[in-house]
C-alpha cells in the first residue's frame, strides 16, 4: 500500500514520483501505530529507452511530523485559551519555554527567549535544552526531577548556554500545566548574570574594605614612624608613630610635601633617592646614604634609620 502506487505510477507514465510524509500503519514494539514516510521513485530505463525498473529511496519522517503536529496542536491550544494568552506569552519581558513532560521536548518559545540565547525558531522547536546546546544532560535531568517530585520549581538557579557559547546565569521558575489533555512545564528563565556580577563585586569590594581597615588600624598604631606618599611626594597617610616622631599631627601633615620632613642640605639627595627608586625593580629596601636624617616640627633635627617600599593602589 506504500510502494506499489509509486511503482505503478513510475512504471506507467515513466517519469519519478516524489510523495512527502505519506501515512503508514506500522507495527512496531508490538503495536500498530502511525508512520510517515518520504518516499522517492527514479524510472530505471534498459537500452531502448523503456522503463525497466524503478529506483525507490525511501525515508522515516515519524519523529519531525509528530513535532510539527505537537507544535501546530500547542499553538491551536494556546491560541483557543485567547489571544491574550498568547499575547502575553510571546511578548513577555523575560524568556519563557513551553515542553513536553517527560521527554524534554520543546514546543514553543518566546521572542525574549530568541533574543537571550541567540537561536532561531527552527533550532530549538522539537529538541530538548540538551541537544540544542543549552544545557548538559545532569542539568536537565536534575531540573525534571524536581519538577515531577514539586510540581514546580522556584528561583532554580543555574547556568545556560547560548547558540554562540556565552554562558548564562539564569533562575528558573517552572510549573505543570495541562494543555489540549497533554502535560506540559512552561518555564521562564530571568537572565540573573548581571545580578550576580553586582553581587561578587559588592563582595570583593567588601572584603578589600575590611582587609584596608585591618591595614590601617596595623599601621595606625605602629610605634614606628609611617609615612606614605603620592608620586607627587605629598603625605597621603601619617600614623601616630610619625605624630611621636615628627609632632605634626595627622591632620597637619596630611597633604604637605615630603621635604617638610627633611633638612634643606639633604632635600635634593633624598628626593633624587626616592624619584629612582619608583622605577626600580626591587619593591622594598633600605635608604642606605649616610648621615640620614629628619627634621621635626620645631626645627629639630635627629639621625633616622629608613626603609622604603612601594605599593600600587588603584593604578597608582
Amino acid at each position: 500500500h506504500l510502494i506499489e502506487p509509486c511503482v505503478y505510477a513510475v512504471m506507467s507514465r515513466g517519469e519519478a514520483v516524489f510523495r512527502e510524509n505519506v501515512c503508514f500503519p506500522l507495527q512496531r514494539h508490538g503495536r500498530v501505530e502511525d508512520a510517515y514516510f518520504t518516499l522517492a521513485s527514479t524510472p530505471l530505463r534498459v537500452e531502448d529507452g523503456a522503463v525497466g525498473g524503478v529506483l525507490i529511496t525511501l525515508q522515516e519522517t515519524t519523529t519531525a511530523v509528530k513535532h510539527l503536529r505537537d507544535l501546530e496542536q500547542t499553538r491551536a491550544a494556546l491560541h483557543a485559551g485567547g489571544q491574550m494568552y498568547a499575547a502575553v506569552f510571546d511578548k513577555a519581558p523575560f524568556a519563557m519555554t513551553l515542553a513536553k513532560m517527560g521527554e524534554g521536548t520543546v514546543v514553543a518559545v518566546n521572542d525574549c527567549f530568541l533574543r537571550l540565547f541567540e537561536y532561531s525558531l527552527d533550532e530549538v522547536i522539537g529538541k530538548t535544552c540538551v541537544e540544542f546546546g543549552g544545557c548538559g544532560v545532569e542539568m536537565q535531568g536534575q531540573a525534571q526531577a524536581d519538577l515531577y517530585v514539586r510540581g514546580t520549581l522556584r528561583d532554580w538557579e543555574c547556568s545556560l548556554k547560548s547558540k554562540s557559547g556565552a554562558t548564562r546565569l539564569v533562575s528558573l521558575n517552572a510549573d505543570c500545566v495541562t494543555i489540549g489533555g497533554e502535560s506540559y512545564a512552561l518555564t521562564t528563565i530571568q537572565d540573573i548574570s548581571a545580578r550576580k556580577e553586582a553581587e561578587e563585586a559588592k563582595r570583593l569590594y567588601a572584603q578589600a574594605q575590611l582587609a584596608e581597615a585591618k591595614f590601617r588600624g596595623i599601621i595606625a598604631i605602629s610605634a614606628d614612624a609611617i609615612v606614605t606618599i603620592n608620586m607627587e611626594h605629598v603625605i597621603v597617610e601619617w600614623n601616630q608613630g610619625a605624630e611621636k616622631m615628627f609632632g605634626y599631627s595627622r591632620a597637619e601633615a596630611i597633604g604637605m610635601p615630603l621635604d617638610v620632613l627633611i633638612p634643606h642640605r639633604h632635600r635634593l639627595t633624598h628626593f633624587e633617592h626616592v624619584t629612582r627608586f619608583a622605577t626600580d625593580p626591587r619593591i622594598a629596601r633600605r635608604m642606605a646614604h649616610a648621615g640620614a636624617s629628619g627634621m621635626r616640627k620645631n626645627g629639630e633635627e635627629f639621625p633616622i634609620a629608613a626603609a622604603i617600599s612601594r605599593i600600587e593602589v588603584a593604578g597608582e
